[in-house]
């Protein structure tokens, strides 16, 4: 990172109630490609968001320009999607995903991807 460039900075229940904004702006897409408005991050609630933030096995970061990197410690990404979320499922792949499992929910899945973290990616 260039000096001027920003740190990645660790997030924690104090930063809850932007991470739940950015959260439900993000999950939008995915409540209309899946006709459900019921989908767990657009209904979880600040305490929860509060308290998960606050648990030592929950590491979250955050970059306010996304210019940041991931730690050294971090050796797998993962994440979910729902079955009818073509373009991110697309993108994932061709990031380098690999699907695990699929887990109902309600009337649809959730796809269930990973990734190893190779020596200098985010």
């Amino acid at each position: 990172m260039t000096a001027d460039a920003p740190a990645p900075v660790r997030l924690g229940p104090s930063d809850a109630g932007e991470v739940l904004t950015l959260q439900r702006a993000a999950y939008v897409t995915e409540a209309r490609a899946h006709d459900d408005l019921s989908l767990p991050p657009l209904t979880e609630e600040l305490p929860a968001v509060r308290e998960e933030l606050g648990r030592a096995s929950v590491t979250a970061w955050g970059v306010r320009d996304d210019r940041g990197r991931l730690g050294d410690a971090v050796t797998t990404v993962a994440l979910f999607t729902g079955e009818h979320s073509a373009g991110n499922l697309r993108l994932y792949r061709r990031a380098g995903y690999v699907e695990t499992h699929r887990a109902g929910a309600g009337t649809y899945e959730l796809v269930h991807l990973t990734k190893a973290r190779t020596s200098g990616s985010t």
